[in-house]
């Protein structure tokens, strides 16, 4: 299901988007780039009808082995310390870096925002908030993964209670 439409300037959009799924059903989380935002306004796109320039997926699956799950090299999966069932995915939306560069912002930080002798220079990443989630920061000259941010919660189906009906 497509939750946001394409579209410019969504700093601090936030929408709550609620679905009930059954047992069993494998799920991911996808942003679908429209990098002109040539859709934007039509609407009732489907997010893999073609329209979209590139897709990234937070999460790649073997659908042989649901145990090879990993985080898709656009997104970086985190849950929160303090709160089960609830979790940030944050996604660089570029894709023109190498898998090494990606690989070294997720794995050491930020850096210095210069790429020499395979690493972006990061020494770790900073922590903030009681969820204990990295610290994100914007650049434009290296992978950020700040410009999409999710933050989704699961938690178990609970019915409404059923009023008593008298006799």
């Amino acid at each position: 299901d497509m939750v946001f439409d394409s579209g410019h300037y969504r700093d601090g959009s936030e929408t709550r988007f609620s679905q009930l799924l059954t047992t069993g059903t494998q799920m991911n989380f996808i942003l679908a780039v429209d990098k002109n935002c040539s859709s934007e306004n039509d609407g009732g796109i489907a997010w893999n009808d073609g329209t979209f320039n590139h897709h990234h997926y937070a999460l790649e699956i073997d659908a042989e082995d649901i145990n090879n799950m990993k985080e898709g090299t656009y997104a970086m999966v985190e849950p929160y310390a303090d709160q089960e069932g609830k979790w940030r995915i944050a996604f660089e939306d570029q894709n023109f870096y190498s898998e090494e560069q990606y690989l070294d912002i997720k794995k050491n930080g930020y850096g210095n925002q210069n790429w020499s002798n395979g690493t972006w220079g990061g020494n770790g990443w900073s922590l903030h908030g009681s969820g204990q989630v990295r610290n994100l920061r914007d650049f434009g000259s290296q992978p950020d993964y700040s410009d999409q941010v999710f933050w989704i919660e699961l938690r178990p189906y609970e019915p409404p209670e059923q009023e008593e009906q008298a006799d």
